[in-house]
């Protein structure tokens, strides 16, 4: 997605691409445990052992390295979500980057509704 790209050479952040209606329940940022896996895009299983993963009620489906096929956007995906994965940046760039990424996504997608959400880890 070039607008991931953009993002990522931006702001020098992996970034992420979710359909959100092919998520369930609520988002987790996890550390990904033996053996778990995905199939990921123009990929086979991913695996996801001690990485970083976005997970919902159904199992992982996205980290900073690949996504996963499951939540992937395609033509028909109506409602997304853009995921910058920060790792070292204080809350206040964090804070800026997301809204910057808010700002860029309103230029590229016209009609466009953002809002804004923090997922962490809080275990």
């Amino acid at each position: 997605m070039d607008l991931n790209n953009y993002l990522s050479l931006s702001y020098h952040l992996p970034f992420g691409s979710y359909d959100v209606d092919k998520l369930r329940g609520e988002l987790r940022l996890t550390i990904g445990g033996s053996g778990q896996t995905y199939h990921g895009i123009g990929k086979q299983a991913i695996d996801l052992s001690n990485l970083l993963i976005l997970s919902d009620d159904e199992g992982p489906f996205g980290s900073p390295t690949s996504d996963s096929i499951r939540a992937m956007i395609n033509d028909d995906t109506s409602h997304a979500i853009i995921v910058g994965y920060g790792f070292s940046q204080s809350v206040d760039q964090q804070q800026a980057i997301q809204k910057k990424t808010a700002h860029t996504t309103r230029n590229y997608l016209l009609d466009t509704k953002i809002e804004n959400q923090w997922i962490s880890n809080h275990e």
